[in-house]
């Protein structure tokens, strides 16, 4: 049984669920700073040039956010691009990145400076990664910038380890379930128990399967 506490925060998803959707189209809403789709693509497209005039070639694994918004379309914005480096000098991209950044925000379009994240590698040595997880997407093609972008169910799994309620993962984990589909919550913890253990979800957090299981159900028609 739900103690109070864990009563009182599955009643207030009740509460917040409306605003991390927007509109009919399932797309959910970013909060805080966040940078659209056009203005990424053109950050891309710099960097790239960038990438050719230096001959330096990178192949990158995009998860996150920027592959919600990027690949699946689930996004108008995201803060940053998460990637994992896969090949090329990773802090030398970061370089140019930056260069892109400054350029872009003297020209009156506003862009963070750290606008690609590779933060996540050293988590990822914990997960059972590999090159099957991510795909290409034949909408994106870059000379010298090879993107792959992660499956629906992996973004799935490491949005239910993440698990932020006062971020954008309550809505991104509806719209991921909805796209794979998701059938079940069984279903939903096998794809989870594919990427970790059922314990990393919401990092530990007592309640937070708990909180996943009351948003996987309003998904699933059955709350």
């Amino acid at each position: 049984m739900l103690t109070s506490r864990r009563t009182a925060r599955a009643r207030a998803l009740d509460d917040r669920l409306p605003i991390y959707f927007k509109g009919s189209d399932g797309k959910t809403a970013a909060t805080g700073q966040t940078v659209g789709r056009q203005t990424m693509l053109k950050a891309l497209s710099l960097l790239n040039a960038k990438l050719t005039q230096a001959g330096s070639t990178h192949t990158l694994w995009m998860i996150g956010g920027g592959a919600i918004m990027l690949h699946l379309d689930g996004r108008d914005s995201s803060g940053d691009l998460d990637v994992i480096p896969r090949k090329g000098d990773f802090r030398a991209l970061l370089g140019f990145a930056e260069e892109v950044a400054q350029e872009m925000r003297q020209a009156g379009t506003p862009l963070p400076e750290d606008w690609i994240n590779g933060d996540f590698t050293p988590q990822f040595m914990t997960m059972g990664i590999g090159a099957n997880d991510f795909v290409e997407d034949s909408r994106y093609h870059w000379s010298h910038l090879n993107i792959k972008f992660a499956r629906p169910e992996l973004l799935l799994a490491m949005k239910c380890f993440s698990f932020r309620p006062e971020g954008n993962d309550l809505g991104d984990i509806a719209f991921l379930m909805k796209k794979i589909p998701v059938r079940s919550l069984d279903h939903l913890y096998d794809i989870i128990e594919t990427y970790g253990d059922i314990d990393m979800i919401a990092g530990g957090e007592e309640d937070g399967d708990v909180l996943l299981e009351a948003l996987a159900k309003k998904v699933l028609g059955r709350a």
